[in-house]
């Protein structure tokens, strides 16, 4: 287990050249701390989540499939879109750096894409990436819908990145099409 201070230390020294990011990366730990506490979660698992989910964000392909391979197969990597590996990546540089708790990693894992089933974690850095109140997007809403029905913000967004992945003809996640369709169902009276 490692702290929220060594968390913030490790992304800072990997972001602090990118001060936007870095911004970003604050906001979301603000926002996913506050939706830890509301659902009664442990908020340092979502600090620590929130330090380090962008953290290889600005490293090179290269880097980034240098420290994957340790921890995941090739096919595994494959399967991700590139715009979405610097979650694997920071999946696995949490993991080389000490986080062994499996729900944190997960939730660093999957935050740009979702996934079904998502944990509480994983659905409050989902939430916290997307509707922090530094993002230049329209996102108010999600974040105030978020302290009400976690999972009705969980797929207003994935909705919401479907339709900008399909206007801009860019790869979808099959995490996120599996996300939708689950979500989905959930919204429309399916059960968990």
């Amino acid at each position: 287990m490692i702290e929220e201070s060594f968390a913030k230390q490790l992304a800072y020294s990997e972001l602090e050249e990118h001060k936007i990011r870095w911004n970003h990366t604050e906001h979301v730990v603000a926002l996913a701390k506050r939706l830890a506490i509301h659902y009664g979660m442990d908020s340092r698992k979502a600090a620590v989540a929130g330090y380090l989910h962008d953290a290889t964000k600005y490293w090179s392909i290269k880097k980034m499939k240098s420290v994957i391979s340790a921890y995941y197969s090739n096919d595994f990597i494959s399967s991700w879109p590139e715009p979405t590996l610097h979650a694997v990546s920071g999946a696995a540089f949490a993991r080389s750096n000490g986080v062994e708790e499996e729900d944190v990693l997960l939730a660093i894992l999957f935050h740009p894409t979702g996934r079904k089933q998502m944990s509480l974690l994983e659905k409050i850095l989902f939430v916290a990436d997307y509707a922090e109140e530094s993002r230049a997007f329209e996102n108010k809403d999600i974040a105030k819908t978020a302290f009400v029905d976690l999972d009705k913000a969980v797929y207003d967004i994935l909705q919401g990145k479907m339709s900008h992945l399909s206007r801009h003809s860019e790869k979808i996640s099959s995490n996120s099409l599996e996300a939708l369709a689950y979500y989905q169902n959930l919204m429309n009276g399916g059960m968990e």
